[in-house]
């Protein structure tokens, strides 16, 4: 029987190429075949398409600060002689502080997104403070570094952004906080924020600070939602029927409909009921939008409503303003009214 010959094995895999990003699509690719030069440096492009749609946005204008191309509403700071563009407030930012230091010979300051790491043992500490807020959660990818926990004050964090905070009577909100004197389990009426003609029984949930996490007895946890103790969309249990109303199933009612009379009768009977005095009287809304773009604000991300962020004035339309949050590029920003009740003067 003749001896099988071994052969010299397989050959090792050759190490796989780098792949980069296009800039345009953001694919990533082996090869980038197609580049554009730019003041502030070459653009490269997986295909002809890429190359052509970003040279037609690109055409429209750019951001002052990065030169990246602007997506969505841009963030417009007016000057004397002009108007500047920015893809970020903290683009913004950074602007504004290379104009201090032209204008005053001044040291640069330290970018406001970003924290030394003598600072980073005290992020626990810090946090633990009345001012403390947090950036909006999202996909640790895009995280800017310090972004998840704001561990600096908001006169620190001005005096670095160079910017000035939203007065206090800009705001549908009380100069101080109001008390919040409800308890987990308590009953109330409240509108149905998906259907906003319904007035529903909901249940206190949760707090933080002057604010209720709700669920609309009926519905499920998948539609809770918040609202400050001096909001004018909740009320105490009867309210409704005093001004002729009558309540609502909420949207989505897991029951049929004709069993409604039968569910909120059991939901009632025995429960604990919010007092009168639990209400706090509505803050009277402001006499205009005197906002400015730049301006500082908190405001809660719409998509983490549990939280209140740091959050920059982008743009004015009328009555409407561009809620844009600091460290991030339009993932979490809106349009709201300039009387909205999620938004709050710094350090509130």
């Amino acid at each position: 029987m003749s001896e099988k010959k071994i052969g010299p094995g397989r050959p090792p895999k050759s190490k796989p190429a780098e792949r980069v990003m296009c800039i345009w699509c953001t694919e990533m690719k082996e090869t980038l075949m197609f580049i554009l030069p730019t003041q502030h440096g070459k653009r490269e492009f997986c295909s002809a398409a890429c190359l052509a749609g970003f040279r037609a946005a690109y055409s429209k204008g750019a951001c002052a600060t990065c030169d990246n191309v602007l997506r969505g509403a841009p963030i417009r700071l007016e000057m004397a002689t002009q108007s500047k563009e920015f893809c970020s407030t903290e683009c913004l930012a950074k602007f504004q502080n290379r104009e201090q230091q032209r204008s005053t010979g001044s040291a640069p300051l330290m970018p406001p997104n970003l924290v030394s790491s003598t600072n980073s043992e005290n992020h626990v500490e810090t946090l633990a403070k009345k001012n403390a807020v947090k950036f909006p959660s999202g996909p640790p990818r895009v995280s800017p570094e310090g972004s998840h926990d704001f561990s600096q004050n908001w006169e620190t964090y001005m005096e670095e952004c160079v910017a000035q905070p939203a007065p206090v009577h800009y705001f549908r909100q009380h100069i101080n906080p109001p008390p919040n004197e409800f308890k987990p389990g308590m009953k109330l009426e409240a509108i149905d924020p998906r259907n906003t003609t319904s007035t529903c029984i909901a249940t206190v949930i949760g707090s933080l600070g002057p604010r209720l996490k709700l669920r609309l007895d009926g519905s499920d946890n998948s539609n809770d939602f918040w609202r400050l103790v001096d909001s004018d969309e909740i009320s105490y249990i009867g309210n409704c029927k005093e001004k002729g109303g009558m309540l609502q199933p909420p949207l989505g009612f897991r029951k049929n409909a004709s069993f409604w009379p039968v569910f909120l009768h059991k939901t009632l009977n025995g429960a604990e009921m919010a007092s009168k005095k639990c209400f706090k009287p509505s803050p009277p809304p402001p006499k205009g939008n005197y906002f400015r773009v730049g301006m500082k604000l908190e405001a809660v991300d719409l998509k983490n409503p549990h939280l209140i962020c740091v959050a920059t004035i982008g743009e004015i339309k009328g009555e409407s303003i561009h809620v844009t949050f600091d460290g991030w590029r339009g993932a979490f920003d809106y349009w709201t009214s300039f009387d909205c009740r999620d938004i709050f003067p710094v350090g509130w």
